[in-house]
């Protein structure tokens, strides 16, 4: 398993990460972000573009150092 998606936040804790959605309207392609900090550059840098912010996907626990294999 590679995580678990809540719809409801509190139900992943205190330390869950909210995963927003952008759609890019040119190619119906989806983009998922964790965090403010990425949100905001995602949008800043596609700002004017095709891209779509769709708002929250689902929130997540946060990743543990070394339970991520790649």
């Amino acid at each position: 398993m590679a995580f678990q998606a809540y719809a409801d936040p509190t139900l992943a804790g205190a330390d869950a990460l909210t995963v927003q959605r952008f759609l890019d309207t040119a190619t119906g392609e989806h983009h998922y972000i964790a965090g403010d900090a990425e949100t905001a550059a995602f949008e800043q840098a596609q700002a004017g573009g095709s891209w779509v912010h769709e708002g929250v996907a689902f929130t997540v626990h946060t990743p543990v150092s070394g339970t991520l294999d790649y």
